[in-house]
């Protein structure tokens, strides 16, 4: 079985030409770098694969993560708090960021 993340991070006052831009603008409001690391560890050992996109009429990233269970699992046990920081600091500088998780 595996677990669908959809992470939807939307800036109603974003000027954003692409995606690069408006992941710049979240990376920059991130607190919690734990957590990147974390993903990016994940990622690299095959845990997750992930589809971004970027629509710029409404200034939106959108990731879908396709996670094996385990995998995903793991992370959120582990990174529940640093997840629910930068929520919060994402939150502070102006984005709305909305999440979805579905076994598929």
């Amino acid at each position: 079985m595996a677990i669908q993340q959809t992470i939807t991070f939307t800036k109603s006052d974003g000027a954003f030409a692409n995606y690069t831009e408006a992941q710049a603008d979240i990376n920059s409001a991130v607190t919690e770098t734990s957590q990147k690391t974390a993903l990016e560890a994940a990622r690299t050992a095959g845990d997750f694969t992930v589809v971004a996109e970027f629509d710029p009429i409404n200034q939106q990233v959108t990731y879908v993560r396709t996670w094996d269970e385990d995998g995903y699992n793991a992370y959120k046990a582990s990174h529940t708090t640093t997840g629910n920081a930068n929520k919060t600091a994402l939150e502070a500088s102006g984005w709305t960021v909305t999440e979805a998780v579905a076994t598929v």
